[in-house]
């Protein structure tokens, strides 16, 4: 989904970012029964030139033989690419928004807690129900723009991630060739 105005109040003036993909790689290491480290890394495509890279720690348990729970900690890091799509400032973005001119640098963007339940409701099917907050640091967490026409606050997060539940569906097919 496009992030623009109409998303939010505070991204008036800003240009829009468009809809597009991030392509990547992600793996799995799980040191003990307990525990799993992923790591993910994607490039943009469209909405941003820039890659993002994301690191998970989670404890789980199985609650049932279908279900488990998990939570840990989160980390995303991006480059200079992606952080200027998402929360840079040109030029005429400034003239037009009232917003304090900014071109952050790539580095880590936030971090925080997710926490999911999966369950497994057939041999190739899984589904999950997730939740996550995060917090932005690094380049675009110290980014206080002034705006003439509004009061100070945090630059606008033209993903709205700085405090997010997301709710997501994912179903994954085991045993297809791709």
């Amino acid at each position: 989904m496009p992030r623009d105005k109409d998303t939010s109040s505070d991204l008036r003036g800003l240009s829009r970012v468009k809809l597009g993909l991030e392509a990547g790689a992600f793996a799995e290491v799980y040191p003990t029964d307990w525990m799993r480290f992923r790591t993910e890394l994607r490039r943009g495509i469209r909405s941003h030139d820039g890659i993002v890279a994301d690191v998970a720690v989670d404890a789980f348990a199985d609650v049932t033989d279908t279900v488990r729970i998990s939570a840990g900690p989160r980390l995303s890091f991006a480059t200079e690419g992606y952080m200027d799509a998402y929360y840079g400032v040109n030029a005429k973005e400034s003239a037009r928004s009232g917003l304090k001119k900014y071109n952050p640098d790539g580095g880590l963007q936030s971090a925080g807690l997710g926490a999911a339940i999966n369950w497994k409701a057939t041999e190739k099917i899984d589904t999950s129900l997730f939740a996550e907050y995060s917090r932005l640091l690094g380049p675009v967490g110290r980014f206080e723009p002034r705006s003439r026409a509004r009061r100070p606050g945090p630059i606008p997060d033209r993903r709205l991630r700085d405090l997010s539940l997301r709710l997501q569906d994912r179903l994954r097919l085991r045993g297809f060739a791709a």
